[in-house]
């Protein structure tokens, strides 16, 4: 089980606490936890808490390394995909490993993802694979236009019964549970998409290679989504997230399906800018993100880690937990 904790010491304590209950049939697994240079509290957490390894990094190296640095330590015959904002309902590890165990055919699974009591919620977790057509179709403005509405709801697998197993594209790594034998020898992530699109990577990857991913709803998690990433100031965010799905289109896409993404985003967001609309970047940032340029690894921005520093106090325990995008 490898988590990575950046900055969310209080989706991590409750994390780790309901893994008391996640199994019920005795199984029993190790603990790998890889710390960002946490500043509030995440690594004394951490460190006292039982049966875990941990791993502290003296900088933020980003999401896809230090599952890395994770996995070379791991010796499990399957390799959980932990965030630190997932909390397991009773079984829920369990049920994943067996269902693993009952189709050796699957090349991993994830359960049935609860957002605010919501399976499903948003239609962040179970996905098609990710191109040209489904990465405009994910612009906030190009999303609602009558073409690329439909392309975003077959993207999102809108309308999919989610009451019984099947095979999803592209599933939230949240909590992904994977059949090593079909991993790298040293890597499960591409280090070159440090933050965004690792996962979609993985998941074209295991696709070419002919092999399925799948959810079960016979485990069942809650998900806060996306605790670390709205930590990040939103300017290198934003660098991060168009820079991610050029290099990811740059690796998987023909030259020219790069070029129309990279000329879309750039006039969405000068029209954003000239008309003052959210989401408009600096033109340094958007031209470097547009060229693939992420910039360095950001760091949380002070005053949301603060709140989220005094919010433990005062939070309750019922896990319903507000929406946060990605």
């Amino acid at each position: 089980m490898l988590l990575v904790s950046w900055n969310t010491c209080v989706e991590t304590r409750r994390c780790l606490a309901s893994l008391d209950t996640a199994v019920n049939d005795g199984l029993r697994y190790e603990l790998i936890a890889v710390d960002n240079d946490s500043q509030d509290g995440s690594v004394d957490l951490l460190e006292s808490w039982p049966g875990l390894r941990l791993i502290r990094n003296s900088a933020n190296v980003g999401y896809a390394a230090a599952v890395n640095r994770a996995y070379q330590q791991a010796r499990g015959e399957f390799i959980l995909l932990l965030n630190s904002d997932i909390c397991f309902q009773p079984g829920a590890l369990s049920a994943l490993v067996a269902f693993l165990r009952e189709h050796g055919d699957a090349a991993g699974v994830v359960p049935l993802y609860l957002e605010n009591g919501l399976a499903g919620a948003l239609g962040h977790h179970y996905c098609d694979l990710l191109d040209l057509r489904s990465a405009l179709a994910l612009n906030p403005l190009l999303g609602r236009l009558p073409g690329f509405r439909s392309a975003l709801k077959q993207h999102t697998m809108h309308g999919v019964d989610f009451s019984r197993p099947r095979p999803v594209p592209r599933p939230a790594a949240a909590c992904l549970l994977l059949r090593r034998r079909l991993l790298g020898e040293h890597q499960i992530f591409d280090e070159r998409l440090p933050l965004f699109c690792n996962d979609a990577l993985l998941a074209q990857q295991l696709a070419s290679q002919g092999h399925r991913l799948w959810m079960t709803p016979e485990s069942v998690v809650t998900h806060l989504f996306g605790a670390s990433t709205r930590l990040l100031d939103p300017t290198a965010r934003s660098r991060h997230h168009i820079g991610s799905f050029v290099r990811y289109l740059r690796l998987t896409e023909p030259r020219r399906s790069l070029v129309i993404y990279q000329s879309v985003v750039l006039a969405d967001r000068l029209i954003r800018r000239l008309f003052r609309l959210p989401g408009h970047l600096p033109v340094r940032d958007l031209i470097a993100a547009v060229r693939g340029d992420l910039g360095p690894l950001p760091l949380a921005a002070p005053a949301i880690r603060e709140k989220d520093q005094n919010s433990e106090s005062t939070e309750n325990t019922d896990h319903q937990f507000r929406v946060t995008n990605r």
